[in-house]
């Protein structure tokens, strides 16, 4: 912090303790006493040096300071015996009583503390300054990777751009808010539960709200998978308890059925699990009710939270927290902080969002299964936040493995030009150009520049041979063409691109794999653009899938198995239409209830009947499922429709008792 902030913070202290002196030692402080020695330094000056603040030396003792009282005595006494110095109250000052040594930096440490201030040293927000007298290998990857937990709250950056005061949302509408969302997700009766949420503890992630439900977290917990003494790197992984394990095992069987509000029925007796509200928020996002979309996500984040390791917030703050993404119960953090990051642009909140995206970075730096490398540049500069994106991207291990991303080189560029340094961004983008001279090509077509290219760009194609430049291309200009538009960036990029007369005749991507990688396919389904999901080999996009675990690697490991051995398959054979899972349940129940005759219902089978019974029963067999699980889960899906018809029906009345009121409402005002 600026030593004018701390000079400010000492003024208030000190005033705070002059109206609260007493008459005697008033009375004692107006004795007379011998001439004073000559005045030592100033405690103030010396946190001007150590501040390296730019405003005047603080005078000494015999100066006075206008309409301000000058601090009081922050040093302890030597004894009690020893007299105080004398103090001219007609100009409201107070001298320091220092030894004749000069204060050193434990004096000004110890009084910051007792003013409970904290240097801007120990945030993990400020921008990273490396030693240009450092060698490389001494700095560490954790260094660049720190992540500041209050930059993680939507919350605080709101307040930052709009005002505390904005932020307090109007009573009636909170009202409305709070009792839509309850109607939507309120837990029914007999539902585990119902403690309230904790609001001691600061969580991580995402603060509770006091709409949510009040339920446990359900069986999520975290637990230390690996440690590295050497450098300091953690690595957890979430652990999943056998009920929550049967919930999950509950969810895979809804996706297979297809239908929306079984999945909600199941959040409803289990708001909390992750998977199910990624899936829900996935709903809502499609029907493009993007405010319970992104309320879902908060509070599946807020369930993540809570389940962390003590020691994960410290790890995180350090930048040696890793999660193996391998792990299925660590792949639901990742989908779900990207999804939350799609939130926060679209409300944007960039600042929170680039944290986020340094979050999903640092679980996996080296192998980046979302390659978080891809958009943590364009967020970085809609953050404003060129020094943090410059000092992670020119880190040893890094700058090697971003060597052949055209995104990396070209927000370098701008990252300088924020920073107000022109020759040194124009050196980055020169290099980038000559690097990836396809880019500019794109970036004219897309902004309209009236201005020519130099010859030596005129028509440069991303390489044929190279489908990974195609995708990396293609994915720059489409996040980044806005931000090129402003007109201070298109104006550095006509003048730069107006001094390049010539290109290297060899490329310059070096020995880069032209193939696409797994993490780089997930990127892109991520991101559902189609016409980037295109250029994708078809050996990938035939890879079964889910919109909750997209494109899981290949090396899974599985601690338990979530999904019932073909019976997804099945369940979409069996479901003639309609509604799949309704189908599903009416096809099969009354087949466990066949005689021995043949019967079924009162009539007997024909032979199509007596195929698909021996078929079904033969499969569910296969799976492990006896007879009387079938039935309990025969009972149980009739009640779960029970249930349904009559939401339904509550719903359509109120529809009507709206549609009543309103036309009565109507009439009146008539």
């Amino acid at each position: 912090m600026s030593g004018r902030a701390v000079r400010k913070a000492l003024r208030q202290r000190e005033a705070e303790l002059l109206q609260a002196r007493t008459p005697t030692e008033e009375a004692s402080e107006s004795e007379e006493e011998p001439e004073a020695a000559p005045p030592k330094p100033s405690l103030f000056a010396l946190l001007k040096d150590a501040n390296d603040d730019d405003e005047g030396d603080i005078d000494d003792d015999d100066e006075q300071v206008e309409s301000e009282p000058q601090p009081v005595e922050l040093a302890s006494k030597k004894s009690k015996n020893k007299k105080k110095k004398k103090k001219k109250k007609d100009k409201g000052k107070a001298l320091a009583t220092e030894d004749t040594e000069a204060v050193d930096e434990d004096d000004i440490d110890r009084a910051l503390r007792e003013l409970n201030i904290k240097t801007q040293a120990h945030d993990a927000s400020a921008p990273i300054v490396t030693s240009s007298n450092a060698a490389p290998g001494q700095i560490s990857l954790s260094s660049v990777l720190k992540i500041d937990s209050r930059n993680l709250d939507a919350g605080n950056e709101m307040k930052r751009l709009f005002g505390r005061n904005a932020m307090r949302p109007d009573d009636n509408e909170g009202e409305t808010l709070g009792r839509r969302r309850d109607l939507r997700m309120r837990l029914p009766p007999g539902v585990a539960g119902g403690r309230a949420l904790t609001k001691g503890r600061r969580n991580t992630f995402v603060q509770p709200k006091d709409e949510w439900p009040k339920a446990g977290s359900g069986g999520l917990g975290m637990e230390i998978d690996d440690s590295d003494p050497a450098t300091g790197v953690t690595t957890y992984k979430f652990v999943h308890s056998r009920s929550y394990q049967s919930v999950q095992q509950q969810f895979v069987m809804c996706v297979a059925a297809m239908d929306p509000e079984r999945m909600n029925v199941l959040l409803q007796h289990n708001p909390y699990h992750i998977t199910t509200l990624l899936q829900c928020s996935e709903i809502f996002h499609h029907q493009r009710d993007f405010t319970v979309a992104g309320d879902l996500l908060e509070r599946a984040l807020f369930s993540l939270g809570r389940s962390l390791h003590s020691s994960f917030q410290q790890k995180l703050a350090e930048g040696s927290a890793r999660l193996s993404f391998r792990r299925p119960e660590n792949r639901e953090l990742f989908l779900c902080v990207w999804r939350y990051i799609t939130n926060l642009s679209q409300r944007g909140t960039w600042r929170t969002a680039e944290e986020f995206a340094r979050l999903l970075l640092a679980m996996d730096p080296e192998g980046d299964p979302y390659e978080m490398c891809l958009i943590i540049d364009f967020l970085a500069l809609k953050a404003r936040q060129p020094e943090r994106f410059l000092a992670l991207t020119e880190h040893p291990t890094l700058r090697r493995k971003y060597a052949d991303l055209p995104n990396i080189a070209f927000s370098s560029a701008l990252a300088q030009l924020q920073l107000g340094d022109e020759s040194l961004a124009t050196e980055y983008l020169s290099k980038a150009i000559t690097r990836f001279p396809w880019i500019p090509t794109m970036l004219y077509q897309e902004l309209g520049v009236s201005t020519q290219l130099p010859p030596a760009l005129w028509g440069v194609p991303p390489p044929d041979d190279n489908p990974r430049q195609q995708i990396l291309a293609s994915l720059y200009i489409e996040r980044t063409k806005d931000l090129w538009k402003q007109p201070a960036f298109t104006t550095f990029l006509v003048n730069t691109c107006s001094t390049i007369y010539n290109l290297p005749k060899t490329r310059l991507l070096g020995s880069s794999s032209p193939s696409v990688s797994m993490s780089l396919a997930r990127h892109v389904m991520l991101t559902a653009m189609p016409s980037l999901i295109t250029l994708l080999p078809r050996e990938i996009t035939s890879r079964d899938t889910s919109s909750f675990d997209p494109l899981p690697p290949d090396d899974d490991l599985l601690s338990y198995e979530a999904e019932p051995p073909n019976l997804a398959p099945m369940i979409r054979e069996t479901a003639g239409g309609g509604n799949a899972f309704s189908a599903f349940v009416m096809s099969i129940i009354p087949w466990f209830r066949v005689g021995e005759d043949g019967e079924i219902d009162g009539r007997q089978m024909n032979e199509t009947e007596r195929a698909q019974y021996r078929d079904i029963r033969q499969q569910l067999e296969q799976a492990g499922y006896p007879d009387d699980a079938l039935r309990r889960m025969g009972d149980e899906a009739y009640e779960v429709q029970r249930i349904m018809r009559e939401q339904q029906e509550d719903g359509q009345a109120e529809g009507r008792g709206q549609v009543e009121g309103a036309g009565r409402a109507e009439e009146e005002e008539t």
